[in-house]
């Protein structure tokens, strides 16, 4: 069992890439932007190695689970399994409006469409303050002249 493969082992292998010590004896649900930046780094570490669809549909549970109606990047393909139940007009609407780089106007409106695009944005930023938080470390731990 792999965390490409199993979501039970992807769970425990999301939660220890996000520096939170993994529980054994229990489940520990990690959260969207968890669960996007340890599929970014899985894909990243064995790039020949597919993520099967028990996994995507896992990490669609927890976008589902967290109200996130469409995950940018490494959620991706998880929006095919959302979309069944918060319709694709509303994940197209966010991934244009995350695509074209509009700042979400919490204006005291009840708005769909922004809360959902922050919440996109958030996934988006977490992804890549842990990337270049990790490639830091990496150049710390080994040295360009190192490698």
């Amino acid at each position: 069992r792999s965390p490409y493969r199993a979501w039970e082992v992807f769970e425990n292998i999301a939660v220890a890439l996000n520096g939170i010590p993994p529980r054994f004896d229990l489940m520990q649900r990690p959260s969207a932007p968890h669960a996007a930046a340890a599929l970014d780094i899985i894909q990243q570490l064995r790039d020949d190695v597919p993520v099967e669809d028990e996994v995507y549909r896992y990490c669609s549970a927890i976008m589902m689970d967290t109200g996130v109606a469409w995950g940018p990047g490494p959620l991706l393909p998880c929006n095919k399994y959302v979309s069944r139940i918060v319709g694709k007009k509303l994940q197209s609407r966010v991934s244009r409006s995350v695509a074209s780089g509009r700042t979400p106007t919490f204006d005291g409106t009840a708005n769909e469409d922004d809360t959902q695009t922050m919440k996109s944005l958030a996934i988006q930023d977490y992804c890549a303050f842990l990337s270049q938080q990790l490639l830091q470390q990496v150049n710390h731990l080994l040295p360009k002249q190192g490698r």
